[in-house]
């Protein structure tokens, strides 16, 4: 009788086990597409501030230049750093690996490699 119990115990945990997989994947899966809209977002913000832009200096042919930023390179690294922001963000959120982490892993392996190398 014990053992029944234990089966459906064991059946439980493993139906358990199933749906928490499930929902991870899920999580991840959500968090690809939440990501992919707001670079989708910050896309179309960046195309209705262009037009603004645009349609000023149409309008205001003679002093197109006051209707830009000051600094356009200012503005642009601070739009590159938010959309950094952002990936990073969401890499990290599916517990990817950053580029720096690879890139250790890889001169470990080249170490060790020589190392099996040199014994031989």
């Amino acid at each position: 009788m014990s053992k029944q119990k234990n089966t459906n115990t064991d059946q439980d945990i493993a139906q358990m086990v199933k749906h928490s997989a499930h929902q991870i994947w899920l999580a991840g899966l959500g968090a690809f597409v939440k990501s992919q809209q707001e670079q989708n977002q910050l896309f179309d913000d960046l195309v209705v501030e262009g037009e603004a832009v645009e349609k000023r200096c149409r309008e205001d042919k003679h002093n197109c230049a006051r209707h830009l930023p000051s600094k356009p390179q200012s503005s642009w690294d601070k739009i590159e750093h938010s959309f950094e922001k952002r990936v990073t963000k969401t890499v990290e959120s599916l517990n990817m690996p950053s580029r720096k982490e690879i890139d250790d892993l890889q001169a470990q392996i080249d170490l060790l490699t020589q190392r099996i190398g040199s014994s031989s």
